[in-house]
């Protein structure tokens, strides 16, 4: 398998779980009228949306002539400071 290969399979898996953890702890959150859970839930989206943007780098890496060092620049630009 090559290395491109497994980043988005591993991102496609980390957005899943993401989506999954989120829509479980806001559920909980509301039900249990948690500020602190749902912002959780909302922190574990913006995890799924930066293994989005690891995807597209990823595939931008492949398309370009100079290699991954120019769309992997380009990428975590996107990514906000945690």
């Amino acid at each position: 398998m090559n290395r491109n290969r497994e980043i988005i399979q591993t991102s496609l898996a980390g957005i899943a779980a993401n989506i999954l953890l989120a829509g479980f702890k806001f559920v909980i959150g509301a039900a249990a009228n948690s500020v602190s859970i749902r912002a959780d839930a909302l922190n574990n989206t913006t995890d799924a949306l930066s293994s989005l943007i690891t995807i597209i780098g990823t595939k931008l890496s492949e398309k370009s002539p100079t290699g991954n060092i120019r769309s992997a620049t380009g990428g975590s630009s996107i990514l906000p400071p945690c």
